[in-house]
């Protein structure tokens, strides 16, 4: 006689498979990659949502969830880590000489180049005198922050580093990974109380 399978309980899922909380955290997180926050709008707990934003953030199929949502987003908007540095050197090393021409006179903007188009953050312009076809005269131009640029760029090049950013060595003199810290919201005396009292599957994000 053949037996029958039982039906899988109502919420469960494949291993490694987002459930729909999850997936809620993912498309919220990508928001503003503010992991309390998306918690918070994925559904989850206020009081917990920052334990519980960490430990989703901890979860391999999460992770890579995060990082193919973000990926397939970078290819619909045509973004790429090059278009993004090639933006900031042509901010930082822009030179003003390409807004004008010879004789001193500002260039339309129709007739930028690109270089230089990409480093205008606006221009002040006035209209003088009356008629169908009034005079139409540029009083000043602004620049994006070179100073702001190269300070990107430097960071990228490894030129400065952070104060915030922290470093860990092994044994061998290599990078090794930083120790975990789990975060219990006060009243809690350990994670395991945490744990029992929020519940196993709203405290591991499952």
């Amino acid at each position: 006689m053949a037996t029958k399978k039982a039906k899988p309980k109502h919420g469960t899922r494949t291993r490694g498979t987002l459930n729909d909380r999850q997936a809620a955290f993912v498309r919220e997180y990508l928001i503003d990659l503010n992991g309390t926050q998306a918690a918070i709008r994925a559904g989850y707990s206020k009081r917990s949502a920052s334990g519980i934003a960490i430990r989703l953030l901890r979860k391999n199929h999460v992770q890579a969830a995060i990082q193919a949502a973000m990926d397939a987003r970078a290819k619909r908007l045509e973004l790429s880590a090059d278009n993004v540095l090639e933006e900031i050197r042509r901010v930082a090393f822009c030179d003003p000489r390409q807004f004008f021409r010879a004789d001193g006179s500002l260039v339309p903007i129709p007739e930028l180049s690109a270089e230089a188009a990409a480093a205008l953050a606006g221009m002040d312009v006035e209209e003088v005198g009356g008629g169908d076809r009034p005079v139409i005269r540029t009083k000043k131009i602004r620049l994006v922050s070179k100073v702001a640029a190269l300070e990107m760029a430097a960071k990228h090049l490894r030129l400065l580093v952070d104060r915030a950013e922290t470093r860990q060595v092994d044994k061998d003199g290599n990078d090794a990974p930083l120790p975990a810290v789990i975060v219990v919201p006060q009243g809690y005396a350990s994670v395991e109380d945490y744990d029992a009292d929020v519940g196993g599957s709203s405290a591991d994000g499952g």
